[in-house]
């Protein structure tokens, strides 16, 4: 895969992350040397029953039928940022 900038990396464990807030996403990607997690969209609306929305600068995640906010992540650059819970 393609990073933003330009460097090639390959994914070389899957597992679990947690969100802030306690949102577990299953089947994450893990870089080495990268500081984040790797998500899909449709995956993640499909594990946490969610509607996600994105904007010039969010990404908004809320539970399908209550519209309760489960997550939010901020652009930065050309990615969406969410923080991992700390636990």
């Amino acid at each position: 895969m393609g990073l933003l900038d330009g460097q090639k990396v390959v994914a070389t464990k899957m597992g679990t992350t947690t969100l802030e807030g306690g949102m577990k996403i299953r089947n994450v990607l893990y870089v080495p040397n990268l500081n984040c997690s790797l998500i899909s969209v449709s995956q993640l609306t499909d594990e946490a029953y969610c509607v996600v929305q994105f904007t010039n600068s969010l990404c908004v995640i809320q539970n399908r039928t209550s519209r309760m906010l489960i997550g939010l992540g901020e652009r930065n650059r050309r990615a969406l940022l969410f923080q991992r819970d700390s636990t």
